[in-house]
């Protein structure tokens, strides 16, 4: 199932606020991206984090404006990675600030990292298979 980017963006703002850190959410005005500026809670000097959540690559000319600190999505510059990783961003956002992880995110993790093993050692018997079905 293919993530929106409205849901990418609510579950990792779920996940960082289950860690500690609160975040105000917008929408653009000309495309269906979204934006969460995030302040971690405490002695971070009021530092705000401006994250980019979108389905679709910046236009250039944009870059120059007001670029975000991060991008969850397909980009060119400043992308972490695909909507679906929204956890290993709010992983990367707690390990930056030092932040404990919330039980749900730990959760999430774990099993992906599971999950990513079993695929893992799946793939090499796979091979295995196929270069034992071939004769070679």
């Amino acid at each position: 199932m293919k993530l929106s980017v409205e849901a990418a963006t609510h579950k990792l703002r779920n996940l960082l606020t289950g860690c500690g850190i609160s975040g105000n959410l917008s929408w653009s005005n000309v495309s269906k991206s979204m934006y969460l500026e995030l302040s971690p809670d405490d002695d971070h000097d009021g530092e705000i984090i401006k994250v980019r959540v979108s389905d679709h690559e910046l236009p250039h000319h944009h870059h120059e404006s007001a670029p975000s600190d991060i991008e969850l999505g397909p980009n060119n510059i400043y992308a972490f990675g695909s909507l679906d990783r929204y956890p290993e961003l709010a992983a990367h956002i707690c390990d930056r600030y030092s932040l404990p992880y919330s039980p749900t995110l730990r959760r999430i993790l774990t099993r992906r990292r599971a999950r990513s093993k079993f695929n893992q050692r799946w793939g090499e018997y796979a091979y295995e298979l196929r270069q034992i079905s071939r004769g070679i």
